[in-house]
């Protein structure tokens, strides 16, 4: 998952998921919602395809990296699907639910964390930058 999206259908799912906002308010709806899309090119246009809506009692990647960097306030995406932090930086980020090696078998999460450190890749809430870990 990357965020924000590829400029040249960002503003599309961005739309789109704001229908299903909508809607889903309409049905009273008022948790966490996880919308994943699929977007196609087809004949030169962007072609938009919602594939999942997973309704979360919990946070999941992008509102963990949102709660992060927004000094425990929540913010909501912006039109144009430009997520700006509190100090009107822009931020972007890139997630997986998935890494895997060989090579990590032996790893412990203190040796993990300990990495991260060593590498200055640790989230830094005054530059509001680094690695958000989440579940």
């Amino acid at each position: 998952m990357r965020f924000p999206a590829d400029t040249g259908y960002a503003g599309l799912i961005t739309r789109e998921a704001a229908k299903v906002g909508k809607r889903l308010a309409k049905e009273g709806v008022i948790r966490t919602v996880c919308l994943d899309f699929v977007v196609v090119r087809s004949n030169g246009k962007w072609e938009p395809y919602a594939i999942e809506i997973n309704l979360r009692k919990r946070r999941n990647h992008p509102s963990v990296f949102d709660f992060a960097i927004s000094d425990r306030r929540h913010i909501t995406i912006r039109r144009g699907a430009i997520f700006t932090a509190p100090n009107g930086q822009q931020k972007f980020f890139v997630a997986s639910d998935h890494v895997e090696s060989p090579l990590y078998r032996t790893l412990t999460p203190d040796d993990l964390f300990d990495i991260v450190v060593r590498h200055n890749l640790h989230f830094n809430q005054t530059r509001q930058t680094g690695v958000v870990f989440s579940l």
